[in-house]
């Protein structure tokens, strides 16, 4: 792949990732990063309802606590560990007494939402993830949620990529997606790779892919718009 088409793809996937979060764009520790709608926001209590019928309470029932499941690591192109086939995931959501409805007016990904802002750990049982960030809950209707979260090293566990396999190319981000509903929760894991050696870098360009490297639950990747 040429160093302008990574470009267009790294454009593409961050497109994608805003869409998937209802164009609110995703995070960055706690850091938010701006999304292309128009947001009008407004405050809300927790037990509050808003416009959409439902309150941030209702929809922190069957999000908010500890969340066990199994995620399946998914062999790339690229050697990593130490965790590999079928491990077990705890994901936890804590609230941070923070709500508002956004309303983005709805037009192409950009649909009204209740937030609400949380705090999530992410570990494994083999050690490979030890994560702790604060993000924002979406939600479009009262039986189901999603957060889209970038992740940025150093890693809080011990996940790692073969140095000499990646050559020019370093990893840059974890892109995390869960998806919460009463009954279960999934999401995925995916790896970004940054190349900004020699040939790579022609006219200020740098090469970048993202590889899918896990996923749980019976819903494995992020939507293509909305929640």
């Amino acid at each position: 792949m040429t160093p302008r088409l990574r470009q267009l793809a790294s454009l593409l996937l961050l497109t994608a990732l805003a869409s998937a979060s209802g164009c609110a764009g995703g995070q960055t520790g706690a850091e938010g990063v701006p999304g292309p709608c128009n947001e009008q926001r407004t405050p809300l209590a927790l037990g509050e309802a808003s416009p959409l019928g439902f309150s941030a309470a209702d929809v922190l029932s069957f999000a908010e606590g500890e969340h066990v499941t199994t995620i399946e690591w998914q062999p790339i192109d690229v050697p990593y560990g130490p965790e590999s086939g079928t491990k077990q995931l705890t994901l936890s959501v804590e609230s941070l007494g923070r709500a508002r409805y956004v309303d983005r007016g709805e037009s192409l990904c950009c649909f009204a939402a209740l937030q609400v802002d949380v705090r999530v750990t992410l570990t494994t049982s083999g050690g490979a993830l030890s994560e702790s960030f604060v993000t924002v809950l979406q939600a479009r209707s009262a039986d189901a949620a999603s957060l889209q979260t970038v992740i940025e090293p150093p890693l809080g566990g011990s996940l790692n990529f073969d140095q000499q396999a990646l050559g020019a190319e370093r990893f840059i981000r974890l892109e995390l997606y869960a998806h919460f509903e009463a009954a279960n929760v999934s999401g995925g894991l995916s790896a970004g790779f940054e190349s900004g050696s020699g040939t790579d870098q022609q006219d200020g360009v740098v090469g970048f892919r993202s590889l899918a490297i896990a996923s749980w639950g019976p819903m494995h990747s992020a939507p293509a718009c909305g929640l």
